[in-house]
């Protein structure tokens, strides 16, 4: 297991979708599959009862606009991250083109940490 940049642990990342797909979970399943991320999911509608999860984080992704407009203030020491995949008919996590997106943006997350992690070394 990686220790993560700064943090002596993993990075501990929210992935927040509004849409009522499977994309939340596809991210953070391909996120915990990396030595240098433990995510989670939230629903944006299960969000008020998830917000002791929301606080606990490093990282919040939101997936969609909904989920970005649903954000709550950002609590000091959480960053926040965009990724716009959209709702879209059906479950966009079964359209190839979004999952290859989506994955190398995971991918490409966890390779800057490792890369920040060998830099301060």
């Amino acid at each position: 297991m990686g220790c993560g940049v700064g943090y002596k642990r993993q990075a501990r990342v929210a992935f927040i979708r509004g849409c009522p797909d499977s994309l939340g979970l596809l991210a953070a399943q391909w996120a915990n599959g990396t030595d240098m991320l433990a995510a989670q999911v939230v629903r944006v509608e299960d969000m008020m009862q998830h917000m002791h999860v929301l606080a606990e984080q490093d990282l919040w992704i939101t997936l969609d606009a909904f989920a970005l407009a649903a954000l709550p203030a950002r609590l000091s020491g959480v960053q926040h991250r965009h990724y716009p995949f959209e709702c879209l008919r059906g479950d966009v996590a079964h359209d190839e083109q979004v999952r290859q997106s989506l994955y190398q943006r995971v991918q490409g997350m966890a390779g800057g940490m490792r890369m920040l992690e060998r830099m301060v070394r």
